[in-house]
């Protein structure tokens, strides 16, 4: 019965219906309780649910006292070393990242991480997430070092795991490149953008935002090298992929129109500028700022 109810506040939950998702995970966390006693994982989980469809609500109040009560419980039943103390760890640091609460986020994370390496080892595959979200948020605070020590750690279980030019290494690579290009090296930037450009056609289309990322910052550095026609090649390359996936009226194409536009008028090229720009103030004019 609990499951069959956990299923439709899932099913809820995904489809955005959160006022009948939040009404029914409030049904599966009592019945959890009466059923199976206040220190059972399905009132964890049903815990972590609530807090879900809360921070979905915006009610981060609500979120977080059910995120702590779900980590309470769980350690309390299972041990601070359990995989549900590590995922209920996440749920807070999540939401503290989200807010911008960078300072309460750290401990959590840095809970989470060393769970998953005690569990799993300092080398697993699955530490790679954890070991992401600390350099994320060291990113973010501009802690550049240990962030970047943190991602070539993640890099070398990658290359490891999955093999020197594999698609899954292209978003680390761009995180590395972008602290290098963040701090003004922006040869470093450059390398380590065109590397995760040499085997980006292996990506997936899950993985062609990522892509996108690499083109238009090693665009951005030839620009800012006057590199122009080089720029122009790559900020074209993200423009098709962009087009491909979203349409040729989306926002995220008119940004890289703009660029280009800046690309043709730097190269002399007035016929494709006021193209360009045609196209430009036709998103605009069609896709208006909500």
């Amino acid at each position: 019965m609990w499951e069959k109810l956990n299923n439709k506040v899932l099913k809820l939950y995904r489809e955005g219906k959160y006022p009948e998702a939040l009404k029914a995970a409030e049904e599966a966390l009592s019945l959890a309780t009466k059923s199976f006693g206040q220190e059972d994982p399905k009132v964890v989980t049903s815990l972590n649910n609530l807090g879900f469809i809360y921070q979905a609500q915006e009610n981060y109040e609500a979120a977080e006292n059910n995120y702590k009560r779900s980590l309470a419980l769980s350690i309390k039943s299972l041990g601070e070393y359990d995989p549900q103390v590590e995922v209920a760890l996440n749920n807070l640091a999540d939401l503290y990242f989200g807010l911008g609460k960078f300072d309460e986020a750290e401990p959590y994370y840095r809970r989470a991480l060393a769970i998953n390496e005690r569990t799993l080892g300092l080398e697993h595959p699955d530490v790679v997430a954890s070991v992401n979200n600390m350099a994320k948020l060291l990113q973010v605070q501009g802690r550049y070092p240990e962030a970047e020590a943190l991602y070539q750690r993640v890099l070398k279980i990658q290359e490891e795991t999955a093999g020197r030019e594999a698609p899954v290494l292209i978003a680390t690579l761009n995180k590395l490149a972008d602290i290098q290009k963040v701090q003004g090296d922006q040869d470093a930037a450059a390398a380590l953008f065109t590397r995760a450009l040499a085997f980006s056609g292996k990506a997936a289309e899950s993985e062609l935002g990522n892509v996108v990322f690499t083109l238009v910052n090693l665009a951005e550095i030839f620009e800012a090298q006057e590199k122009n026609a080089q720029a122009k090649l790559l900020y074209k390359q993200a423009l098709s992929i962009q087009e491909k996936n979203l349409g040729e009226e989306h926002p995220e194409v008119a940004k890289i129109l703009t660029k280009l536009y800046v690309i043709y008028k730097k190269l002399k090229k007035e016929e494709d500028a006021d193209f360009i720009l045609k196209r430009i103030n036709k998103i605009r004019i069609d896709k208006p700022a909500v």
